[in-house]
C-alpha cells in the first residue's frame, strides 16, 4: 500500500464539507473519477482504514453467513430464518458504509448519496437485529402481550422515521448543532427500541434461566457504549491534533468496535435460538424476510426521492452562482 501523492491535501486545502474534526491532512482530491476513488482503495489517506475496517467486517460475516447456510436445518426451519436476516444485514451495512467513504470526495452530490445508502443499510441492519430479537431474545415475560404484537410494526416506523430525518440532515450545514442532534437522534430511536427485550434480558435474566446469551448482550452494550463516546467526542484525535489523521482515528476504531459488537449480538441470538424454547408465532407473516424486504423497498424508495432531490439542490445553486 502506498501513500496517496498528490491526492493528499490538508483540510484549508479542501471544501469544509470534506473535513472532519481534528483530521488536518491526509486528504484526498475533491472530484476524484470513479477509477480514481477505486484506485485510492490501495493508497494511504485519511479514509483508508475507514473504508477497511468495513471491507474486512463485510468479508467476515460474508464468511459467517456462508457457514450458516451450510447446516441444512437453519434452511428448512422458518424460526431460523430470522438469523439468516440478522447475517443478511450484517453484510449490506458494512458494505454500503465502505462504499459511502470510498467515494466520499467524487463531488459533494455523489458523498451526500453515498451517504444516504449508508444509512440505509444502517436501518437494515436495525430492522435485522430487531426481528431476531423479536423471534429469539423476547423475555418470557413480553411474550404474547401488546408488546410483542406491536414490536415490529413500531420498529417499523421508526425505521422509516430515521432514513427521512437522517436524509434530511444532509441538506443542513454540516457542523450545526442541530443538524448532529437530529442524525444522532434518529438513530437512537431504532437502536433502543429494537434492542430492549436484550436490555431487558440483561437486568433480568434469571427470570428465564437464559443468562448465557444475556451475557453475549451485556457485552454488546458495552461495546456500544464505548463507540458512542469514542465518537461523540473524536478521541483521540481531538486529544492529539494531527497524530491520528491516517492512522488509529476515533472513526476507524469505531467501525471496529461495531463489528464486535455486531458479532457479540449475532452470539446471543444464535445461542438464545439453540437453548430458548420457542413459543407461538402465529400473528407474524410466514416468513420473516417480508417485513424485511418490504422495509428494504420503502427505504430505497425514501432514499431515491432524497438523492433526486440533491441533485435538483446543487443544479439550483450551481445555476445561481454561474449568474
Amino acid at each position: 500500500m502506498r501513500v496517496c501523492g498528490d491526492r493528499k491535501l490538508r483540510d484549508s486545502q479542501v471544501p469544509i464539507e470534506y473535513r472532519e474534526i481534528a483530521i488536518h491532512s491526509g486528504y484526498r482530491h475533491p472530484g476524484l473519477t470513479f477509477s480514481q476513488s477505486l484506485e485510492s482503495l490501495f493508497t494511504l489517506h485519511n479514509e483508508t482504514f475507514n473504508i477497511w475496517t468495513h471491507i474486512v467486517s463485510l468479508l467476515l460475516y460474508a464468511g459467517y453467513t456462508c457457514h450458516f447456510l451450510l447446516e441444512p436445518r437453519y434452511l428448512s426451519d422458518s424460526h431460523h430464518h430470522a438469523v439468516l436476516c440478522l447475517l443478511f444485514s450484517c453484510c449490506i451495512f458494512p458494505f454500503c458504509s465502505a462504499i459511502a467513504h470510498l467515494f466520499a470526495s467524487m463531488s459533494p452530490v455523489v458523498r451526500h448519496s453515498c451517504f444516504m445508502l449508508d444509512y440505509l443499510g444502517i436501518t437494515m441492519y436495525a430492522f435485522g437485529a430487531c426481528i431476531a430479537n423479536n423471534i429469539h431474545a423476547l423475555p418470557r415475560a413480553w411474550q404474547g402481550g401488546i408488546f410483542e404484537r406491536f414490536f415490529l410494526l413500531f420498529m417499523f416506523i421508526s425505521c422509516l422515521v430515521c432514513i427521512i430525518v437522517s436524509c434530511h440532515t444532509r441538506f443542513m450545514p454540516r457542523n450545526q448543532k442541530k443538524t448532529k442532534v437530529l442524525r444522532f437522534g434518529a438513530f437512537a430511536l431504532p437502536y433502543i427500541f429494537g434492542m430492549l427485550p436484550c436490555m431487558y434480558r440483561v437486568l433480568h435474566c434469571r427470570e428465564d434461566n437464559s443468562c448465557q446469551g444475556a451475557t453475549y448482550y451485556n457485552q454488546h452494550f458495552f461495546d456500544t457504549i464505548f463507540t458512542v463516546l469514542s465518537y461523540g467526542a473524536h478521541v483521540p484525535e481531538v486529544i492529539f491534533p494531527g497524530y491520528f489523521d491516517v492512522f488509529f482515528q476515533s472513526h476507524s476504531i469505531f467501525h471496529v468496535v461495531v463489528a464486535l459488537g455486531t458479532f457479540h449480538h449475532l452470539q446471543g441470538i444464535i445461542v438464545d435460538m439453540n437453548t430458548r424454547p420457542l413459543h407461538d408465532h402465529s400473528f407474524l407473516p410466514c416468513s420473516p424476510a417480508l417485513p424485511l424486504i418490504s422495509l428494504v423497498v420503502l427505504n430505497m424508495c425514501i432514499v431515491l426521492y432524497f438523492i433526486r432531490k440533491m441533485h435538483t439542490h446543487h443544479y439550483k445553486c450551481h445555476s445561481e452562482r454561474s449568474h
